[in-house]
């Protein structure tokens, strides 16, 4: 055998070793590839209920402005209405207050 051969199969040789010392490294990377791959699809969940919650929350606060404005229209509206019934209520007693006095 020459030298160059020698040579040759001695680079061979630590490739071998060193692919073979490789292989628990490789798989461990692997398996951390696969817990990555299952930790994205989590976030990618976790982040579409994120979403879904925040869109609620938009959709509540909507609703509760539209019923602090609902109630305050009822509000004003009552308060029209006990304006009305007080003019109605003095008129009422105008009008008795004249037809005793015409009655008397």
């Amino acid at each position: 055998m020459c030298q160059g051969q020698r040579f040759l199969d001695d680079l061979r040789r630590p490739a071998t070793s060193a692919a073979a010392a490789l292989a628990p490294a490789r798989a461990r990377l692997a398996i951390t590839n696969a817990e990555l791959a299952v930790a994205r699809a989590r976030l990618v969940e976790s982040m579409a209920q994120l979403e879904r919650e925040r869109a609620r929350a938009a959709d509540l606060r909507r609703r509760l402005v539209e019923s602090y404005a609902e109630r305050d229209r009822l509000r004003k509206l009552a308060s029209v209405m006990d304006i009305i019934r007080y003019q109605l209520a003095r008129k009422k007693l105008r009008l008795e207050d004249a037809s005793r006095s015409r009655s008397a």
